[in-house]
């Protein structure tokens, strides 16, 4: 089996983390990113050349859209995580050997998650596992967005921006604004206003067949966000358009539960907010 091993270089216990993954993959052909490869040179390779069954990621919900962004096609990626929360990842630091193991036997699910692609004026952004922004570039400067879904009017929304989810996505950004949780075995794209002026505007959820088009009303400057790491800005007068992307991320799963995943990440994220008040 040939593994590749991606990390938040800025990690604590980077080396540590590191030598625990190599001891088990023992035997085994792997690749390590190069901003983490220091001690191991002859295992570095850029992401963009990984040529690998699977890859394990160690960090937080960055870490995994780093990767799932850079990658040259889509394997399954077993996430661990080494940070404060991660919605996104499926074990904790000290499961890293145990998690390796069943990897390499096999002992899993293959979960696809859908993601997001985007154009502006025709030019393709990067695709989005959590969800795609177009927020104002000015602070506290209202923009109206005029939005279609499958080429009918489906509202106009005066907001600081608006928020394109897919049901991944749902318990991320669109969640603090207020948007519905989606089951992920739904395929779906939520539309969120950001702070609308108007009581009324709502989130909308919409098939994920659906094309989306929004412009604005009068061109002001825009910033375009995915994923909260890739970003444009607009002049305004540019046209953005949303669509569900063909190519899913693969996330390794030992327990396909997604209620009591989403449930435990709920409560611990409660947990870590009560225990900073308590400091």
């Amino acid at each position: 089996m040939k593994v590749g091993i991606v990390a938040n270089p800025q990690l604590k216990g980077l080396n540590e983390f590191l030598r625990r993954a190599l001891a088990v993959l023992d035997g085994h052909d792997v690749l390590l990113e190069t901003s983490i490869a220091a001690k191991y040179p002859k295992l570095a390779a850029p992401l963009s050349d990984f040529d690998v069954d699977a890859i394990i990621t160690i960090g937080g919900d960055g870490t995994v859209l780093y990767t799932i962004q850079n990658i040259p096609k889509q394997v399954p990626i077993l996430s661990v995580r080494a940070g404060l929360l991660g919605f996104l990842t499926e074990i904790d630091k000290r499961d890293l050997e145990d998690g390796i193991e069943r990897l390499i036997a096999g002992k899993y699910q293959v979960e696809e998650k859908m993601r997001i692609s985007s154009k502006v004026d025709g030019k393709k952004l990067p695709d989005a596992l959590n969800e795609v922004v177009i927020h104002t570039s000015q602070i506290a400067k209202l923009r109206q967005f005029n939005v279609k879904v499958d080429g009918q009017l489906a509202a106009r929304i005066r907001s600081d921006g608006l928020i394109f989810a897919t049901p991944t996505g749902s318990t991320s950004y669109a969640l603090s604004v207020g948007a519905p949780i989606i089951d992920p075995r739904l395929e779906a794209i939520v539309i969120a206003p950001i702070a609308p002026l108007w009581l009324a505007a709502k989130t909308t959820v919409v098939p994920a067949t659906s094309t989306i088009t929004v412009t604005l009303e009068v061109p002001r400057p825009c910033t375009i966000v995915a994923d909260g790491r890739d970003e444009v800005t607009i002049e305004g007068g540019e046209r953005l358009e949303v669509m569900k992307s063909k190519h899913p991320a693969k996330l390794v799963r030992f327990d396909p539960n997604f209620y009591k995943r989403m449930n435990e990440k709920l409560l611990e994220a409660l947990t870590i907010t009560a225990e900073s008040y308590s400091q």
